[in-house]
């Protein structure tokens, strides 16, 4: 029913078709579900992206057995406590939406392995989200969150993305994370990262782009064997890095450049020479001379 032109109130039509077990309403103009839709208690996919839902009726809680739910793009101001019965969900979309908070009712969820609340007016996350123990891939981005749950039990995760909020820290409990190979942190207020991060020997991706506050990085970021690419661009308080960078064997791509000219970060000649070495590709950033080589400062590829 997707791309029908279906408009207003879902009919209750619909809503009578109880042994539905797939129903994809995307890319209509739909503003309200009616609450007969108490009566899908077989749905295990549900997709109704791109509409112009503002709310779901508490009803849909009895859609026990849903396992995909897709309401991104839509206009939802407020998720029913009713997804708290969704005790088989697996796929959770809820990305570009005016959400300013979800109900903390991820405790029973215990299948979930993928959450979108990108794009939303998240100030927060509920405490509950740090139970679910089996998510793989988390997207929180472009929210105003400015402080993450404990991660102690994800330990499956492999793609967090908080890109674009309001977050200064990263918790230490990120070391549980050792199945992570993604972190997409670009756009916060991050002065640092935490030891800890040096045990996510699986990572291959870090992304802290447009940290302005961004001063300097732990040396156990030597220890990430499993990193390809570090993106540091427009990170202007960012001086310098640990020399045991050069440690990073699989580092493809270190992108430092800033928008402003006198805003480079400085990297000795050693851990150039050995990241070139490794076939490195180095954007921005200046280079050192030492005093034999003569005086001056050589910048590197923009």
């Amino acid at each position: 029913m997707s791309r029908n032109n279906l408009a207003g109130k879902l009919s209750e039509k619909v809503s009578a078709f109880t042994s539905l077990e797939h129903l994809y309403l995307d890319h209509n103009y739909i503003l309200e579900l009616h609450a007969a839709c108490v009566n899908w208690k077989n749905l295990l996919v549900f997709s109704a992206a791109y509409n112009d839902l503002k709310s779901i009726p508490d009803q849909v809680g009895n859609w026990s057995s849903l396992e995909i739910c897709n309401l991104s793009n839509n206009k939802l101001e407020i998720i029913s406590e009713g997804i708290s019965r969704w005790t088989e969900i697996k796929k959770l979309f809820l990305g570009k939406n005016n959400l300013r908070e979800i109900p903390d009712a991820f405790n029973s969820m215990e299948g979930l392995i993928i959450v979108d609340l990108r794009g939303n007016l998240l100030n927060s996350l509920p405490c509950s989200l740090g139970q679910c123990r089996n998510i793989k891939y988390l997207n929180v981005g472009n929210n105003k969150i400015t402080q993450l749950p404990s991660m102690m039990l994800w330990g499956e995760l492999e793609d967090l993305q908080i890109y674009r909020n309001k977050i200064n820290e990263i918790p230490g409990s990120i070391k549980m994370l050792r199945n992570l190979k993604r972190i997409s942190s670009s756009n916060n207020k991050l002065k640092s990262l935490p030891d800890e991060i040096g045990t996510l020997l699986n990572l291959e991706e870090l992304y802290l782009n447009y940290n302005s506050m961004l001063v300097s990085l732990p040396c156990s970021v030597g220890r990430l064997k499993s990193l390809k690419e570090l993106q540091l661009r427009g990170c202007p308080k960012l001086k310098t890095l640990p020399s045991n960078l050069a440690k990073c064997s699989s580092l493809l791509e270190l992108d430092l450049r800033t928008l402003a000219k006198k805003e480079y970060c400085k990297l000795q000649n050693e851990l150039i020479e050995t990241l070139i070495m490794n076939r490195c590709t180095i954007r921005g950033g200046i280079q050192k001379k030492q005093k034999k080589r003569g005086k001056g400062k050589k910048k590197l590829k923009s």
